[in-house]
């Protein structure tokens, strides 16, 4: 274990996030400049640093027993949207390198308003025009959504493979705020696409790999939160 990773997240999280803490989850607050902070400490996506995966969960423990809300931004950020970049993405260096230090802000859109995440029902669709890829589609309960520089969409190409696909910021995403009773401050929202210009990143495997690892990450923040709440009992 780097016992100094954990440690120093661990001192920031008492320090920073437990100061903002009540904030976010009272007034629906995003804590924008803690993202900020935390990209610079290095502590926001720690596996693109270098840190092992067991470390970056031990790292996700420390925030969740402070604050869900931010671990869960913290969890969106760097394993749903930057792994999988880093893993499959060609070219994509300068962006994953921003998203870790937390200058742009990314978001992983799976689940859709007919179906959640049951893929077999997925319904945004991807399709070829002329050298370009575009997507249309709605997507809800995206965490990050309202103020997502990138997104990492899931959509169905035309061969109705499910294809992971890459959309930067633009006039095209319309966003939609959803209220949530828990994590709030976490800017969710439903997206609408709509004829997005996209980059394909990969097929299936993409989001696989993207759900296994944050699957691993969920786990670790519901760790932290009952350890936080054992704490504060």
């Amino acid at each position: 274990m780097d016992e100094l990773l954990v440690s120093t997240v661990s001192d920031f999280a008492r320090r920073e996030i437990a100061k903002v803490a009540e904030k976010i989850d009272m007034e629906d607050f995003y804590p924008r400049e803690l993202i900020y902070k935390m990209g610079e400490l290095g502590i926001l996506d720690p596996l693109h640093f270098g840190a092992s995966l067991l470390d970056a969960m031990l790292c996700l423990i420390e925030i969740a027993r402070i604050s869900g809300s931010v671990a869960l931004i913290q969890d969106v950020q760097g394993e749903l949207v930057n792994a999988p970049l880093r893993k499959y993405g060609k070219g994509l260096e300068e962006l994953t390198d921003e998203l870790a230090k937390g200058r742009i802000i990314g978001s992983f859109a799976l689940s859709e308003p007919c179906c959640g995440s049951d893929t077999t029902a997925l319904k945004t669709t991807a399709k070829k025009v002329r050298d370009e890829w575009r997507i249309n589609g709605e997507k809800m309960w995206i965490t990050q959504g309202l103020y997502a520089n990138v997104f990492l969409v899931a959509a169905r190409d035309p061969d109705n493979k499910i294809s992971a696909f890459l959309i930067r910021d633009s006039q095209c995403v319309e966003r939609e705020k959803v209220e949530v009773e828990g994590n709030r401050g976490t800017g969710t929202a439903k997206l609408r696409f709509s004829e997005c210009e996209a980059e394909l990143i990969g097929n299936w495997e993409v989001i696989k790999y993207a759900l296994n690892i944050g699957r691993i990450a969920i786990s670790a923040l519901s760790l932290g939160l009952s350890i936080g709440s054992m704490e504060e009992a």
